[in-house]
C-alpha cells in the first residue's frame, strides 16, 4: 500500500492589543531584571508579547534540580510532559496527538530556531539551558508546523567573550536516588571566534523496589553533549555553528500492579504471581517478568541515540537582521517490553522507530525601534520516518511478521508578520502562513 497526501494550510491572524499602563508605573520601578523571550523570532520584553506564554530562565531551573520537561508538570499550569512506551506525550491546554507514533506533535519545539515535530526529542535532558518558553494556544504563523496546541521554545547558553566554567553535581538520596554531574566551559579562542562545550552525565536506580531480585527499576542512564562555536567576522555578521549528541539507556519499567481482579489471580497466567505481587500501591514490583523462561533475550529496556547538528549566520543589513539557518537531526530508538509480566512470561513487544529531518529557514526580522515591525520567510523541511512493530513468543524473536513503515515527507512554507504601533499603548498584528505538505507512505 502507498500513500501520498498532500495539504495546502493558510492561515492568517489580526491581532489588536491595547497596553493598559497602570498607575503604579509612574512611579520608579523597583530593580527587576526584566525577562527576554524570542517567541516571535525577535529578542522582546515578556510583557510586550501579545501571547499567553511562561519563561524559566537556566538558574531557576537549576537550582529547582529541573532535569527535562517533565520535571516541569507541577509548576507550569496546563502542560504536561510525560514518557509512553514508544512515544513521548506533550500536552497544552489538554491537546495533544496521543501516542500514536504516526502522528506528529501538536505542541511544536524549538530549540535555538530550530523545529522539531517528533515528540521523542521531548525525552531528551535539559543541558546548559539559558531560558525555556512555553507558549499557549495555536503558533501557525511563525513557528514550523503542527503547533495547534501550543509551542516549547528552547534556548540554550551561546559562547561568551570572557572565559566561565561551570560545575554542577547533584545527589538524590530518595525517591529515584542517583548522581547527576554537569559542567560547561565557555570563552574566547582567537579575537573572532568563541566555543563553548558542555556535557551531562547522569545514573539514577530507580524508584520502584523489586521484590524477586532486589534493586530497584527503572534504572536510568543518560549522557549529552554539546560543543558550540561562535564566529563573528565583523559587527554585522554573527555565524553558530553546533553540533550535540544524547545517549538515553533505560530499564525496567514505571509500572506497579495495584489491582488484581479474582478472575485474574486464579488464571493460569498468573501462576505465580501473587506470591510477588500483593497488588497494592506500594512502590514494589514482583519483577518477574521481562526475561522469559523460555528463550533468550532481554526485555523491558528503552535506548534512545539523538545527534544535532546546526548552522546559523546572522548578517545584519538597514533592513534588519537576515537569518539563515540549517539543520540536520536524527535519533533512533529501540523498546522491548515483556507483555503478560507473570512468573513465566510468553509475550513480548519490540518497537523501534529511526527518525531523520533535514530543515532550512530563511527569515528577515526588521531593526527595532520604528513605527512597524515585520518578519518575512521561507522555510523547508525534509523527514524520514521508520517504524516497526513486532511480537515475540516465547522469547522467540521475531515469532510474528513484524508491521513495518517507511515515511517520507516534504514541507514548503512562507510567512510573515506585521506589527503596527500605532500609539505608545496599542499595537495591531497582521500574521500568515501558508503551507504545503507532500508525504508518501
Amino acid at each position: 500500500m502507498r500513500i501520498a497526501p498532500r495539504l495546502r494550510l493558510i492561515f492568517i491572524s489580526i491581532i489588536a492589543v491595547q497596553r493598559i499602563a497602570a498607575a503604579a508605573e509612574e512611579e520608579p520601578r523597583a530593580a527587576l531584571d526584566e525577562i527576554i523571550v524570542t517567541a516571535q523570532k525577535r529578542e522582546e520584553r515578556l510583557q510586550d508579547v501579545p501571547i499567553a506564554i511562561v519563561a524559566v530562565s537556566g538558574a531557576n531551573l537549576r537550582n529547582e534540580g529541573v532535569r527535562n520537561l517533565s520535571d516541569l508538570n507541577s509548576s507550569i499550569p496546563d502542560v504536561h510532559v510525560s514518557q509512553a512506551f514508544a512515544q513521548g506525550y506533550l500536552s497544552i491546554r489538554g491537546l495533544s496527538s496521543g501516542i500514536n507514533p504516526g502522528f506528529e506533535s501538536t505542541v511544536g519545539q524549538v530549540i535555538d530556531g530550530y523545529f522539531y515535530p517528533r515528540d521523542r526529542f521531548a525525552y531528551l535532558s535539559f543541558l546548559d539551558i539559558d531560558r525555556i518558553e512555553i507558549l499557549k494556544g495555536p503558533q501557525g504563523a511563525l513557528i514550523g508546523k503542527n503547533t495547534t496546541a501550543g509551542a516549547i521554545n528552547i534556548t540554550t547558553a551561546k559562547p561568551t567573550k570572557t572565559f566561565q566554567g561551570s560545575v554542577d553535581v547533584e545527589r538524590e538520596m530518595e525517591g529515584d536516588p542517583g548522581w547527576t554531574e554537569e559542567a560547561a566551559v565557555s570563552g574566547p579562542l582567537v579575537d573572532t571566534l568563541k566555543g563553548r562545550i558542555a556535557i551531562r552525565d547522569e545514573d539514577h536506580d530507580g524508584y520502584l523496589a523489586r521484590l524477586v531480585s532486589g534493586g530497584r527499576e527503572p534504572t536510568r542512564n543518560d549522557k549529552y553533549g554539546r560543543a558550540t562555536l561562535q564566529w563573528d567576522p565583523t559587527d554585522r555578521l554573527d555565524v553558530i555553528l553546533s553540533a550535540a549528541r544524547a545517549e538515553i539507556d533505560e530499564h525496567g519499567r514505571n509500572l506497579e500492579l495495584i489491582y488484581c481482579a479474582p478472575s485474574f489471580r486464579g488464571s493460569l497466567a498468573a501462576k505465580g504471581l501473587s506470591q510477588y505481587e500483593d497488588c497494592q500501591r506500594n512502590w514494589r514490583t514482583g519483577e518477574n517478568y521481562g526475561r522469559p523462561a523460555l528463550g533468550p533475550g532481554q526485555y523491558d529496556l528503552e535506548r534512545t541515540t539523538a545527534d544535532i547538528y546546526t548552522l546559523t549566520a546572522a548578517l545584519k543589513t538597514p533592513w534588519g537582521t537576515l537569518s539563515a539557518l540549517s539543520g540536520y537531526a536524527a535519533f533512533d530508538f529501540l523498546g522491548q517490553e515483556s507483555g503478560l509480566r507473570t512468573a513465566i512470561d510468553t509475550r513480548a513487544v519490540d518497537l523501534g522507530e529511526d527518525w531523520k529531518q533535514m530543515s532550512e529557514e530563511v527569515r528577515l526580522v526588521s531593526n527595532p525601534g520604528g513605527r512597524f515591525d515585520y518578519i518575512l520567510g521561507g522555510y523547508f523541511l525534509n523527514s524520514r520516518q521508520g517504524t516497526l512493530d513486532q511480537i515475540d513468543i516465547f522469547g522467540v524473536r521475531g515469532f510474528s511478521a513484524p508491521i513495518v513503515a517507511h515515511v517520507s515527507s516534504n514541507t514548503y512554507a512562507g510567512f510573515g508578520n506585521l506589527v503596527w504601533h500605532a500609539t505608545d499603548t496599542f499595537d495591531a498584528t497582521l500574521e500568515g502562513r501558508y503551507t504545503q505538505e507532500n508525504k508518501s507512505a
